[in-house]
């Protein structure tokens, strides 16, 4: 059964929203049909509109049309989220003001309505929004030559010359948002086709008169000067110089600090721009402000339980990556415990890449500590979800990972079975890994040799084949995990000390 758009609103409701909505519908007097529905839909895991209607019989509520009913609620649960989250969404403020001056001015009260359209005007300035600016400055011209009786023309001349300057900063704003967006969309169709050509595209970015040097000027907004730099530092990472990323992510924070009002605007951006500044210092080890970055993470209001669980799942997955980059797995360890429990209790409603890394890197941390058992509970975790298309890669070395965790922990009886699925796994998966045939030879021979120093000299020649695949495909998830765990076998080793060694 379909469900009604006013079902979905509900189910991500907030506790907090949903008391305000019971509060709003009783001050309208809207009777208390609306919020029987309400609750009774509240408490529904899944739409059934039998049910529905047997419980409104049940309460003796007589609603002769249920699809009009749903209808009215929805925009009524709307309306009462306009008015509990004002006070955190300029746009929300401005749009109210908006709205509020049209009724002054249809009722001829033009002095008040000026005095609300020049609240509209700073506000609009102080967060950048230019397109709505462009409007109040439009209103503001109409009002004046209804109104200013001494030196009217040079009163509309000198209006139309800050609607024309703000006219040409948004037009700036925009050429720089749409070099952004092309350069973000040829990183995200590298990051999934490396093989996939868009030179031309690129060399658009780059001889554009606006990437260059002097191109930013005092007037240019906010979002000009961050878009920007988010498309030198996108130009960068799809070119792998992730030290020049780094500097283009300094300016960025820069110019999110020389401008708090907008931190405050656009809090899920600001936060965005922390931990992609955090995640590339991270990688090229350029990171000596790691606890006072994630201090103002973590000073980010959240409005929404989704704002709530990006964070926290923003936070474990930069923890994790700091701390493996630093090869503290005893740290790396600590976030396994501390954070399992919410994990899994938030895992529906997160997001459903970040939550395969996440779970990947706690599977990565129990390897390379030695605790395998732990590792094929995380394995088997990644291996059983019913979602198989996200972070793929991942899920395919896993099914390696599962052959190598069984055969550490002398589950032997297994291994037959396991070579088969991977091998029809591989046929079944054409961008299955290239290196499945030369893994499985080489495990097939291990668990056959009974002699320890055949064993020795078979874990050389593993390590040799991936030595070479490191060389020639060194972006292959899980290739480095797999080299260090056969250079322990082979120096006979606990996987941690050769993962310090490196």
């Amino acid at each position: 059964m379909k469900e009604p758009p006013v079902f979905e609103l509900i189910q991500h409701l907030d506790r907090a929203e949903k008391g305000y909505f019971n509060k709003f519908s009783k001050m309208l007097g809207k009777g208390d049909n609306y919020l029987i529905l309400f609750n009774i839909l509240s408490d529904m895991d899944r739409y059934d509109k039998e049910v529905v209607i047997k419980k409104l019989r049940k309460r003796k509520k007589n609603i002769a049309n249920l699809s009009v009913s749903l209808h009215h609620l929805y925009h009524l649960i709307l309306k009462s989220l306009r008015l509990f989250h004002e006070k955190n969404y300029y746009k929300i403020q401005i749009n109210g003001i908006l709205s509020e001056v049209e009724i002054l001015l249809g009722k001829n009260l033009r002095k008040q309505a000026i005095k609300l359209l020049d609240k509209a005007e700073q506000l609009a300035i102080s967060h950048q929004l230019l397109p709505t600016l462009l409007e109040i400055q439009k209103i503001q011209i109409t009002q004046k030559v209804a109104t200013v009786k001494t030196n009217l023309l040079g009163e509309i001349k000198q209006s139309y010359n800050t609607i024309e300057k703000t006219a040409k900063i948004f037009t700036e704003e925009l050429q720089y948002r749409k070099l952004h967006h092309f350069a973000f969309t040829c990183y995200r169709i590298n990051s999934q086709d490396a093989d996939h050509n868009h030179s031309q595209t690129l060399r658009f970015i780059a001889e554009h008169p606006f990437m260059e040097s002097t191109s930013i000027s005092e007037d240019s907004s906010f979002y000009s000067r961050y878009y920007r730099n988010s498309t030198k530092s996108t130009e960068a990472l799809i070119y792998a110089n992730r030290e020049a990323a780094h500097l283009y992510y300094k300016n960025i924070l820069k110019i999110w600090e020389e401008h708090p009002a907008m931190i405050k605007a656009e809090p899920i951006l600001y936060r965005n721009n922390l931990s992609n500044y955090l995640i590339n210092a991270i990688f090229i080890k350029k990171i000596d402000n790691f606890d006072s970055i994630i201090k103002k993470l973590e000073q980010i209001p959240t409005r929404f339980l989704n704002d709530q669980i990006e964070l926290f799942q923003s936070k474990i997955y930069l923890e994790q990556l700091y701390h493996l980059n630093n090869k503290d797995l005893d740290n790396a360890y600590v976030l396994i415990s501390k954070h399992t429990y919410n994990i899994e209790k938030y895992a529906s409603k997160m997001n459903f890449s970040r939550l395969v890394i996440i779970r990947y890197n706690f599977l990565i941390t129990c390897f390379l500590l030695g605790k395998f058992q732990e590792a094929l509970t995380w394995n088997n975790i990644i291996l059983n979800h019913k979602n198989a298309d996200p972070k793929k890669d991942i899920r395919l070395f896993c099914r390696i990972m599962e052959l190598i965790l069984h055969y550490e922990l002398g589950h032997y009886d297994l291994m037959d079975s396991l070579f088969t699925s991977i091998w029809r796994k591989r046929k079944a998966e054409s961008s299955f890994f290239h290196y499945t045939e030369m893994i499985l030879s080489h495990f097939k021979k291990l668990i056959k040799i009974p002699s320890l120093i055949e064993k020795n000299r078979q874990y050389e020649l593993f390590y040799q084949d991936l030595d070479q695949l490191r060389k020639d495909k060194p972006e292959s998830i899980g290739i480095e995990e797999l080299s260090i765990w056969v250079k322990a076998k082979k120096e006979n080793k606990s996987i941690k000390d050769i993962y310090k060694e490196k």
